[in-house]
């Protein structure tokens, strides 16, 4: 991941937990201390997969919607993602495996209607 978009990441984190009200006390308790946080949203150190998978799980966001301005944005971009590796007609364990996180936000109903891109997966 490239440093601006580390960068937006932990900006649209730090946001989600501002307009979520979630406290620092919060975060502390599911094992991230306070400076560690401050100083990832500072962009002074990294991440890693674990905390940042509980940040998410804390502040109910999807990878997507951590990582762009909006959930408009994220499913115009997810949606492109789609198309290109539809179109490419190969999938990878990655590819899947964001599917498979993007997906458990969707109902069925939501699912079955994007264009052919997770119908097409799935019959694979």
């Amino acid at each position: 991941m490239d440093k601006t978009t580390r960068l937006t990441l932990a900006a649209n984190l730090a946001a989600g937990r501002q307009q979520k009200n979630v406290s620092i006390e919060d975060i502390e308790r599911i094992g991230i201390s306070k400076s560690r946080y401050y100083r990832y949203i500072n962009g002074e150190v990294d991440i890693t997969v674990a905390d940042l998978h509980k940040l998410l799980e804390l502040l109910s966001m999807s990878f997507s919607e951590a990582l762009y301005h909006t959930v408009e944005e994220a499913d115009i971009i997810q949606n492109r993602e789609i198309s290109v590796l539809i179109h490419l007609r190969s999938f990878t364990i990655v590819d899947m495996a964001k599917l498979a996180i993007d997906g458990q936000t969707m109902d069925a109903k939501t699912f079955w209607q994007r264009p052919v891109d997770c119908k097409l997966m799935l019959s694979r």
